[in-house]
Order: C-alpha cells, then sequence, then structure tokens
C-alpha cells in the first residue's frame, strides 16, 4: 500500500513527515464492514507488505486468528501466511479470489479481519498486532527519505470512502482517530495545531 493520490499544495512537516494537508482534510471515512458484503473490501484489493517485526507478531496470532479463519489451519498444524515480496521483505498472501488469507466472513456477510477479532478477545489493542498499513488505511504513508502521510490509492471505490471536493477546515473525527493510533496523540495534538494556523 501506498499513496498515489493527486497531492494537494499544502504540505506540512510533523516529526519529520510531510503531511499533506489538503487530502486529509477531504477525507470522510469510517470502516464499515457491514457495507462491504455487498461491496469491494479494502481487504480484497491492496497486497499488504509487512517488516519483520510486524510478521513476528502476527505469528503470534495465527492460533487465535485461525478460531475465525478457519482456512488458516492445515491438518494440525496452520498455514503459512506470508510470502515474500522481494529482498527481505514480506507481505500478507491472499485467496485465489484475492482476499488476505486472514480475512473472514461474519455471520452478516461482512468481511472481517480474524487478527482484529483475535485481538479484541485477548484485550489486546487491535492497531499494536495489525500491520501498520492496515492499521493506517484510508489512509497511508509513502516510502522514502521524506515520507509523506496522505490518502491510500483508490479509497472512492468502498463504500465506506468519501472524498470531498475542497478541504474541510478541520480533520474529520475517524481521521484524527486513525493519526492518533498510528503516530500518537503528541503527533495528532501538532498537526490540529498546524493546521489551525493555516
Amino acid at each position: 500500500m501506498g499513496c498515489a493520490m493527486k497531492p494537494g499544495k499544502r504540505l506540512l512537516t510533523i516529526k519529520g513527515i510531510v503531511v499533506d494537508v489538503d487530502q486529509l482534510l477531504r477525507l470522510r471515512a469510517s470502516c464499515a464492514p457491514e457495507k462491504c458484503k455487498d461491496h469491494t473490501s479494502c481487504c480484497s484489493v491492496y497486497e499488504v507488505c509487512i517488516s519483520r517485526k510486524e510478521m513476528n507478531l502476527i505469528t503470534g496470532m495465527i492460533p487465535a486468528s485461525a478460531a475465525y479463519a478457519n482456512h488458516l489451519k492445515q491438518g494440525r498444524g496452520y498455514e503459512n501466511p506470508f510470502e515474500e515480496a522481494g529482498a527481505g521483505e514480506y507481505a500478507l498472501d491472499t485467496a485465489e479470489d484475492g482476499t488476505c488469507l486472514f480475512g473472514y466472513r461474519a455471520s452478516g456477510g461482512e468481511l472481517l479481519c480474524s487478527i482484529h477479532s483475535a485481538a479484541l478477545d485477548q484485550g489486546l489493542n487491535p492497531y499494536r498486532v495489525k500491520p501498520f498499513s492496515c492499521t493506517l488505511w484510508p489512509l497511508a504513508l509513502s516510502e522514502g527519505e521524506s515520507p509523506v502521510l496522505g490518502i491510500q490509492d483508490g479509497v472512492e471505490q468502498f463504500a465506506c470512502i468519501r472524498v470531498a471536493r475542497k478541504p474541510a477546515k478541520t480533520l474529520s473525527a475517524p481521521v484524527t482517530q486513525t493519526i492518533a493510533d498510528c503516530f500518537g496523540g503528541a503527533f495528532l495534538k501538532a498537526l490540529e495545531a498546524a493546521i489551525g494556523k493555516l
């Protein structure tokens, strides 16, 4: 996953991360898995690249995740949910239909993340054990010397996402929650203060 939307004109640098303010102020999003049953899901569109540290965390969640995503079970063991994505890089493997191996259909037909569900069962913060790019979605952080925080490419295809033509004056509540979960409260506070001065 990575940002590829048309960049905005206003950029701010917060704690070494360039923030595309115009993109973030245009985003209205709220994860609504119930909308996934009849529409495309983010769990079936993007390749999720992970670090070695994330792979270790996810590996520890496989047994509990398999209680939801039965296809992770393989005999007395578990399916290998990782695939090599280059030299020393890994990605979450997908099923034949392109859905992440950790995805499962709940009783209502919505597509959910088994890592997320298993973490909640264990009293863990799901955003500390899921891949960073999944926690960050629908935002994205580009790679490179000066990473840019913006909107993930292709978000308009999802039923739970709306990207307004013009930026709002403040970040939407789901965007602020995502930023706080991924970068911390101090980062969010600094960003909101900087936006208030624009």
